[in-house]
């Protein structure tokens, strides 16, 4: 059998008036997705104009061609798999083209089709051998990877109102930079949030109590990971944060090592993940309030267990996060079991929308006692509730690395939060 990439196949490009007429390659096109490129418009006129293919349905076709493609950085990643239904052919052919989505529509057409004829040399050898050109050429060897490894996103969010008597205004910044290759992955993250509500007081026994409110958080999470190979990935992650005196930080640390199992390819096509992680470390916290446990701070080992899937169609992706953190030698005094669902939908080449609900059930140390008369600290003493239930969405504006690569190795640790209890 010849490689694919020695073929060079010049179907539909001579005259062959002069050849024996033989019936076309019948093609059932199945268009799973479609991204920058048009790449399933442009396959649909090219058979419809050549004589020795057609166009046709499922059931008399003699090759079905599924298409997909993913939008990775300024690029169309095309997967062409063809199933064989005629005689003589019995393994399925699966081409991946890269297209750029900057190129103009002549040269798009040219790869696309160049790529399309290619996979078609089985079936047409089978059914119509007559209106094959074949030619061998000298490989062009790999392809070296161009562009910049690094990255960088940002986001900002608030809300406010005003009233003679009640304002209300919130701010949310969160800024990342990153840098990514086939190998390695460094990732460094912070965020600050800033809450400000004011509102007449309670007057209970001509005592009055304030109900105005004040909070306001930071922190940042580095990890770096490395990947041994298709399937296992080593790295690490810290992360820290500091809160309003009324909230349950004062300060917090957290570090952990880990390593991750993956049943899909780091450039997986379709854009998919399944990955479970296990992570082991400590915690260092100071809290603004005497806990249960009688402690102002803490310093303990702890560890997690987070299960994280992905899947992708044109420009929607949908993930599944699982996770147990506990504290290592006693996990009764600490743990928490969390889901999360959510869908990330792609606008542009750098605006992605995404909306997120997560589930959380704990046993945390809450504070010691609280002031029943101090709105705030009522208020912000809901961090140890038991069973916490949050949404939220996002809007957010990135410039991704112009490299190509796409390595979504350890980045389950990257939801962990930094002002999360474990």
């Amino acid at each position: 059998m010849i490689s694919s990439r020695f073929l060079s196949l010049a179907l539909g490009a001579e005259d062959l008036s002069e050849k024996k007429e033989q019936d076309p390659v019948a093609i059932f096109m199945n268009c799973q997705s479609q991204g920058r490129v048009k790449s399933c418009k442009y396959l649909k006129a090219h058979i419809r104009s050549s004589k020795q293919l057609n166009l046709a349905p499922r059931s008399t076709a003699d090759v079905n061609l599924l298409i997909n493609t993913v939008q990775q950085a300024n690029s169309d990643q095309v997967q062409l798999r063809y199933l064989p239904t005629v005689n003589g052919v019995s393994m399925p052919v699966e081409l991946s083209l890269t297209l750029d989505s900057r190129a103009s529509v002549d040269q798009q057409r040219k790869e696309l089709i160049a790529g399309f004829v290619k996979g078609l040399a089985p079936y047409m050898i089978a059914t119509n051998p007559d209106a094959l050109s074949v030619r061998l050429i000298e490989p062009k060897g790999k392809k070296k990877i161009v562009g910049s490894p690094w990255g960088w996103s940002i986001s900002a969010g608030g809300w406010g109102n005003w009233m003679d008597d009640y304002q209300t205004a919130s701010l949310n910044l969160n800024s990342q930079l990153q840098r990514m290759d086939e190998i390695n992955k460094w990732i460094f993250r912070a965020f600050g949030r800033g809450w400000l509500e004011r509102q007449p007081p309670l007057l209970i026994e001509d005592e009055e109590i304030s109900l105005d409110s004040d909070t306001y958080s930071t922190g940042f999470t580095t990890y770096y990971s490395r990947n041994i190979d298709e399937k296992w990935t080593v790295g690490g992650t810290i992360r820290t944060g500091m809160s309003d005196p009324e909230a349950q930080f004062e300060w917090t640390g957290k570090t952990h090592v880990g390593i991750e199992r993956n049943w899909f390819p780091i450039n997986d096509p379709r854009g998919n993940k399944l990955s479970a992680s296990y992570l082991i470390g400590g915690q260092w916290d100071r809290y603004n309030h005497l806990n249960q446990l009688g402690e102002m701070e803490a310093i303990f080992p702890s560890h997690a267990l987070i299960v994280n899937g992905t899947i992708r169609k044109d420009t929607w992706e949908l993930g599944l996060d699982l996770g147990a953190r506990m504290e290592l030698l006693q996990p009764s005094r600490r743990n928490s079991i969390n889901a999360r669902g959510w869908t990330e939908v792609f606008l542009g080449d750098h605006v992605d929308l995404r909306l997120s609900l997560g589930f959380t059930k704990q046993a945390i140390p809450g504070p010691a006692s609280v002031d029943a008369t101090d709105f705030e600290s009522i208020k912000q003493a809901n961090y140890a509730e038991p069973l916490q239930i949050n949404g939220d969405f996002n809007i957010r504006l990135h410039w991704d690395a112009t490299n190509g690569i796409r390595n979504n190795r350890f980045s389950s640790s990257a939801w962990l939060g930094e002002l999360s209890n474990l």
